[in-house]
């Protein structure tokens, strides 16, 4: 049976560095199978092969929007419901292309705290950092008002749906448009969750999203703002699940704080990071800099796992 359900969206620009992704899964997890759902990718052939992967066609070619890479995932999750090697203790991973297991114990942790917070949905849409500041998320609290007022409603009418899905269509939209108010609404502090490209999700909330229509029932193909990270919590709290933030020293998740995106104050070197015993680092795709090192993305991502292996072999 399957313990671990891998499901890693891929477009063309992370097919060179899905092989270290791989690479990683193979290492340290057991029990597993990966997912991969095709996005654009021009030359499959270049992809790594095995028993242990199962490629996808995603159902709506996104071109970038992040609804749809998001409807892609839930599919790609939702395909293996009933599947003969899925059962109750089976748990899904959406894991980026740029993310790295990078220690064994993934499922067991997992479990355990799923364990002692029966109502839990979700592992990792996290809302501290990983240098253990607390995220306000001001950019996303701004913009679900906005959704929630005139402008989200007339994206929802005007804006451009993936795949030209509804795109003539008044009610479907107007309908889009009262879902994902309704969802919103159903959780009070959205904002606080809207970050993060890997989560582990229970069988049993998978399940009920699949069985409760809200598949392709859902508004998110017209609002192409959405980043995924921002979406699925949504239905977590909707169905009536809880989410847990699990990033802190011997945490799943180590999110976001190890590249230059953001100040200084938010950086974390990710070598030190993976020290702290997280089992998944993400990104490893920025590389890192600071005042002693210069890794790019492919240096950072052999250092991680050689340093880890290092580590466990001492």
């Amino acid at each position: 049976m399957y313990k671990l359900i891998f499901v890693l969206p891929l477009g063309d620009a992370d097919a060179q560095r899905v092989h270290y992704t791989i690479k990683s899964i193979r290492k340290y997890c057991t029990d597993y199978l990966i997912s991969v759902v095709l996005d654009g990718v021009k030359n499959p052939s270049a992809l790594p092969v095995g028993d242990d992967i199962e490629y996808l066609d995603a159902k709506y070619k996104s071109g970038g929007h992040w609804g749809a890479i998001w409807l892609n995932q839930m599919h790609a999750m939702c395909a293996y419901i009933d599947h003969p090697k899925t059962d109750d203790n089976t748990l899904f991973v959406k894991i980026d292309a740029d993310a790295l297991i990078v220690q064994e114990g993934f499922y067991q942790r997992a479990k355990a705290l799923f364990n002692s917070r029966p109502k839990a949905g979700q592992i990792g849409q996290v809302y501290t950092d990983s240098v253990g500041n607390r995220l306000v998320n001001k950019g996303w609290q701004n913009f679900y008002h906005k959704t929630l007022g005139w402008r989200g409603y007339k994206k929802f009418i005007l804006g451009k749906a993936a795949n030209g899905q509804f795109s003539k269509n008044l009610s479907a939209r107007l309908q889009a448009y009262q879902t994902y108010a309704n969802l919103v609404k159903k959780n009070p502090a959205p904002h606080e969750y809207a970050i993060g490209g890997c989560y582990c999700l229970t069988q049993q909330f998978v399940a009920d999203f699949y069985r409760k229509g809200l598949l392709d029932a859902n508004p998110f193909l017209f609002t192409p703002e959405f980043g995924e990270d921002a979406i699925m919590g949504l239905y977590v709290g909707a169905l009536g699940y809880t989410l847990l933030d699990d990033t802190m020293d011997q945490g799943l998740f180590a999110v976001g704080g190890m590249y230059n995106k953001y100040d200084d104050a938010f950086r974390a070197n990710p070598l030190k990071i993976a020290q702290r015993g997280h089992t998944v680092i993400h990104p490893f795709k920025f590389g890192y800099q600071d005042n002693s090192i210069q890794l790019d993305e492919f240096e950072l991502a052999d250092k991680l796992l050689n340093q880890t292996q290092a580590q466990q072999h001492k």
